[in-house]
């Protein structure tokens, strides 16, 4: 039978970003990226209350490392979840708190985008 053999294919990419996250032999980085690909595919939109844990999961860890960058990535994930949820103040604080440690990292990019964000939530 045909569908018996769909199961076998690869993995997900979930699976894979999975993967990537609890590989302890992966750069730091890495791992952190693909735990922040994780939570915004498989969670933020369609659990967020689990994307919440995650993402807090995400900053200790970063922050245990002294790794700024993924700091303010999961401090905006953060403030995702917090627009997502309606709790339009919590968003702003925690996407200010990302933009914070993104300036003192010169993250451009990463300001523009949380500043849209913000503007999101004015609009």
């Amino acid at each position: 039978m045909l569908f018996s053999a769909l199961p076998s294919f690869g993995q997900t990419r979930a699976d894979s970003l999975w993967g990537v996250w609890i590989d302890q032999t992966q750069a730091d980085s890495n791992r952190f990226n693909a735990f922040n690909k994780y939570i915004w595919e498989e969670y933020l939109f369609y659990d967020p209350d689990s994307a919440y844990y995650l993402a807090q999961i995400l900053y200790d860890s970063a922050k245990a490392v002294d790794s700024k960058q993924h700091m303010a990535k999961a401090n905006n994930t953060i403030g995702v979840y917090f627009a997502v949820t309606n709790q339009q103040d919590s968003a702003i604080f925690y996407y200010e708190k990302s933009i914070a440690v993104m300036n003192e990292i010169g993250d451009k990019k990463g300001i523009a985008s949380t500043l849209n964000n913000i503007g999101s939530i004015y609009h």
